[in-house]
């Protein structure tokens, strides 16, 4: 078990930064992230990836306060060993004025998707098209996994977002050396666009851990 802190500074930004992650012999995972906006630490999301087999599902708790009002959301995505989704569910706000309750299914190349619990339509996914399950740049984790999806899929051009159909692309923008504590650290850092209205900046370790995120939320 390792920890991991770092503090990112970003005016009228949500940023996420990465604070512990945890990997255990049963190829569990843990991670905590602290969420701040305008230079105030305002909330925090916890996740916890388990195993069964060759699926994983990832469980995400995310929570912030932001003038006077609580923002919750949780989510839930199942996955398998390369990262493909295989189901996706999110539900409560990225923001005090958005309001999510979507999901999604892939199975034989069909995605059924469901928005606000009730218009439902059946997708035909392209034989080589990259498409990922997300809705915004909220839960952090489940961008995490975009990334890693991207990373083990040959770094495709574009992904298409499910359930919202939007063109998400992801850069390599090169890596950056910071100081966290005494430690000196270096992250690949990627620009995601077509996610959210702008371009969001993550940072990654070597080993794949999501570091920090800068991003907008809905406000």
């Amino acid at each position: 078990m390792f920890d991991r802190c770092c503090r990112v500074v970003a005016i009228g930004l949500l940023v996420a930064a990465g604070l512990a992650h945890r990997v255990c012999a049963q190829v569990s995972e843990e991670g905590h992230f602290r969420l701040h906006k305008f230079l105030q630490a305002i909330g925090d999301e916890r996740y916890r990836v388990t195993q069964d087999g060759g699926v994983f599902t990832l469980s995400d708790s995310f929570a912030f306060t932001d003038r006077g009002s609580r923002v919750p959301l949780r989510a839930m995505l199942r996955f398998g060993r390369d990262h493909t989704p295989l189901a996706f569910a999110v539900h409560g706000r990225s923001s005090r004025s958005s309001t999510l309750d979507d999901s999604v299914t892939i199975a034989g190349g069909i995605a059924m998707v469901q928005v606000d619990s009730s218009h439902s339509t059946a997708l035909t996914l392209g034989q080589h098209e990259a498409a990922f399950t997300i809705a915004g740049y909220a839960p952090v984790a489940i961008q995490q996994e975009l990334i890693r999806f991207w990373l083990a899929h040959g770094r495709p051009a574009t992904i298409r977002a499910l359930p919202s159909g939007n063109t998400i692309r992801i850069t390599a923008r090169g890596r950056d050396t910071v100081r966290v504590g005494d430690t000196t650290v270096v992250l690949q850092r990627f620009a995601v666009t077509g996610l959210i209205w702008g371009r969001e900046s993550l940072w990654m370790d070597d080993a794949g851990v999501l570091v920090a995120l800068v991003s907008t939320d809905a406000e």
